[in-house]
């Protein structure tokens, strides 16, 4: 079956699940609407009122400003019926609902009606159960959740389908290994995100970072007692091991240290992504944490591979080795701080913590306080399920499920035991997470190791041309590179909105606001400094692709690439701010031939040092690169001098030349060239280390020593002691402080250098990405 036919089938949505799918996609839903009634009416202790009175009360109008204020609430409403919405129609909305309108809208119209029905009995037993309160903003938000939930499914129910099918029907390890990282990575996106108190707002934002919620100093937030701190350490580490260990699984040729390269890029996105996130913190922590365990994940896989390569008896030792740890883990964990002591109550405090109504706790915490709890215990116990399975099929033994009653009884005898520690509270829901999460781990082992069952000859037809078709198109994007226009166009949208709104954070450098205002004219100023930006970041990377015919003409690429870069920023930045940097005209030339000729002497002495960089960082993968690297160093000793020349010696303003060192020596120039380089070098190092296999140690240290260099560079190079404005000081104060009223200094002075190094660094990297992947 061609890709074209592939095509007819996906547009018709012919695709059905099998009847076992089905099957379980029902208990899960199922499962998923008691859950909903469950936390709807916990604690369970309900008390006789009045029917009439709840029930007019319920249909009463919640405000809008209610539910302004609770956002949370209604953003956890909503997200609780999205996956009723879009499980139901995969499972009602067939082939002949498909096909004929009618059909469908009834079928979409019972689900809303279902889900509403479920939401009314849900919020209107809450009515009898004290501290609870109905409300119809609640009844709203959940079916707004369904509606949602089936406009995703109009949209992706088919490919949801068939994934479903490929899921369940995967016969080889590696597409399993694959589609268990797909779901571990959005497992950590959705958790990033909850509790779903998500703003845009600025104001907000700039008191989270006054708040001291956005901890840019690693390990400095650290709270509660030693064991506490390892113990939260060691578990966010523990969740980025699988991360590390699918990654080689499904990449066998990437380094450890690209793999933790790329958690460092998904951990930082994440950090990222939780500054939008009102109840969450974002600490640079999590990220050195996120390399540290996809780093060892990384190298477990191949020292398991190694083991398993010399017979089955080294691997069962190493799973029961394994599993005797992960045991002596736990019950450390259980018993810490171990100043076990018989409690007050005796025996009625046993049977408190296992008659207390399950999860009654956790619905009392904060929503991401309670999520992370249950994520927690479900990850303590989810690699013994993983462990045992593993060792009892490596001793060629047929896996029995007794295995998981025994850790069942060991989970509810470790909680039985915290009773005795007064610090510590026993619970019968923490019992039944860590049981749950041992059978998922058992669960994983054995879908990773046997076929579950056959496909249907034609879903199976479908499955495999859709497989091959994409196959097709990972070939065609691999040949392109990553370069596709799209991630450039999302680069320099994204680009342009940080750059606006960085614009408006509050002590930002006052000549940044000025810089792009809030006016249609900012916006145009924010989209041709994105323009030229990106435009910047191409060719360093163009430059060491080239022949070396071509190559050598690189001062004509760099008069084409200035002019370019010359149009965009007369076209969309306000002129007095571009003669701020190269000077108004004072020569006796065209007023644009001299802003033209002094523009381009700056943009060659700031791309120069770039495309070094990037000659260094392949000569660093490519011996061979040498040469290019040589050809660079003659150019730049030939042109330095005339380019110092024309931007110091006869400046036409003394905004640049006041803030070098000893009034803009050839020094000053030389060093601030090199800090330039270095972050052209720490820049391309990081993206080649996504791509480099053989070479990545070589990339980490270029990484440590220009990171070093950059500093140390900009303060040789620029004036440690001005006198202005009846005032004094430095350089470095001058460009980043808020105002001339107010210089940072200190501890606030280093913190703005490095949101500013990070910037530059993490911009660069991001844009030259695509390009180094073309340059393997």
């Amino acid at each position: 079956m061609h890709a074209a036919h592939l095509g007819t089938l996906s547009a018709q949505n012919t695709v059905e699940l099998a009847p076992r799918q089905r099957w379980q996609l029902s208990w899960l839903l199922l499962l998923w609407a008691a859950f909903i009634i469950y936390g709807s009416w916990v604690p369970l202790n309900f008390q006789p009122s009045d029917p009439a009175e709840i029930w007019n009360t319920l249909w009463q109008w919640s405000a809008w400003d209610s539910l302004r204020e609770q956002r949370i609430d209604t953003a956890v409403n909503v997200l609780l019926t999205v996956p009723l919405g879009f499980g139901l129609a995969l499972l009602w909305i067939n082939s002949q609902a498909r096909t004929h309108v009618l059909a469908g809208i009834f079928v979409r119209v019972a689900i809303v009606l279902l889900v509403l029905a479920l939401s009314v009995l849900a919020e209107y037993g809450q009515g009898f159960i004290p501290g609870r309160s109905e409300s119809l903003g609640d009844v709203l938000a959940q079916t707004a959740g369904t509606i949602f939930g089936l406009i995703l499914h109009a949209r992706f129910g088919n490919q949801a389908r068939v994934w479903l099918i490929k899921v369940g029907t995967a016969v080889d390890t590696q597409s399993r290994v694959t589609h268990s990282l797909h779901g571990y990575l959005v497992a950590l996106l959705l958790f990033a995100v909850m509790p779903l108190d998500l703003t845009l707002d600025i104001g907000e934002l700039y008191h989270k970072w006054q708040d001291g919620r956005v901890i840019l100093l690693p390990f400095s937030d650290m709270r509660g007692t030693t064991p506490e701190i390892i113990y939260e350490l060691v578990t966010d580490v523990l969740l980025w091991v699988p991360v590390g260990a699918l990654w080689r699984l499904n990449e066998p040729l990437r380094t450890p240290g690209a793999i933790a390269l790329r958690a460092a890029l998904l951990a930082l996105a994440i950090e990222c992504i939780q500054l939008l996130v009102l109840s969450r913190l974002s600490d640079t922590t999590d990220v050195i944490l996120a390399i540290v365990g996809a780093f060892l994940g990384a190298l477990i896989v191949p020292y398991l591979q190694q083991v398993a390569a010399s017979g089955q008896d080294a691997l069962q030792r190493i799973w029961k080795i394994g599993l005797l740890v992960w045991l002596a883990v736990v019950v450390m964990i259980y018993s810490f701080p171990f100043d076990m002591q018989w409690p007050q109550q005796g025996w009625l405090a046993l049977e408190e913590a296992f008659t207390r109504v399950p999860f009654i706790t956790y619905f009392r915490r904060h929503e991401f306080g309670a999520l992370n709890e249950i994520l927690r215990k479900l990850l303590v116990f989810l690699p013994g399920g993983l462990l045992i399975r593993l060792w009892l099929t490596s001793a060629a033994k047929t896996p029995s499920r007794v295995a998981l009653v025994w850790l069942a009884l060991l989970a509810f005898l470790l909680e039985a035991g915290q009773v005795l520690l007064p610090e510590r509270v026993a619970e019968l829901t923490d019992a039944l997470l860590a049981t749950l999460g041992a059978i998922l781990g058992w669960r994983l082992a054995g879908w990773l190791t046997k076929v579950n069952y056959t496909l249907p000859a034609e879903a199976a037809t479908v499955v495999n041309d859709m497989s091959l078709h994409a196959q097709r198109n990972n070939q065609s994007t691999y040949r392109t590179g990553s370069s596709s226009w799209w991630w450039h166009g999302v680069s320099i949208a994204g680009l342009m909105a940080a750059l606006w709104l960085f614009a408006r954070v509050p002590d930002v450098p006052y000549n940044v606001i000025k810089l792009m205002p809030m006016s249609p004219a900012g916006l145009m100023a924010a989209l041709g400094l994105a323009l030229v930006i990106w435009w910047i970041a191409v060719l360093p990377v163009a430059f060491i692709s080239m022949s070396q015919v071509m190559a050598m003409a690189l001062p004509l690429w760099l008069l084409l690439h200035g002019i370019i870069t010359f149009a965009v920023l007369r076209t969309t930045v306000a002129l007095p701010m571009l003669h701020k940097v190269i000077g108004s005209p004072i020569l006796a030339w065209p007023s644009f031939a001299e802003d033209l000729v002094r523009y381009l002497a700056l943009h060659s002495a700031l791309l120069l040092p770039l495309c070094g960089g990037a000659a260094l960082v392949k000569a660093v993968r490519k011996t061979t690169a040498l040469a290019g690297l040589l050809y660079w160093f003659f150019l730049v000793a030939l042109v330095a001098w005339p380019l110092h020349w024309v931007i110091v010696e006869q400046a036409a303003t003394d905004n640049l030349t006041e803030l070098m060192r000893d009034n803009g020596s050839f020094g000053a120039s030389s060093w601030l060239a090199l800090s330039i380089m270095a972050i052209g070098i720490t820049a391309g190092a990081l993206a080649s280390l996504l791509f480099e296999h053989r070479h990545w140690r070589g990339l980490l240290i270029w990484i440590g020593v220009s990171a070093a260099i950059t500093p140390v560079a900009l303060l040789m190079g620029l004036e440690s002691t001005i006198v202005k404005y009846d005032q004094v000081f430095s350089a470095p104060q001058f460009i980043l402080s808020s105002s001339r009223e107010a210089y940072a200094d200190g501890p606030e002075l280093a913190l703005r250098y490095s949101l500013a190094w990070l910037a530059a660094v993490g911009t660069l990297t991001w844009l030259q990405i695509p390009w180094w992947r073309r340059a393997t």
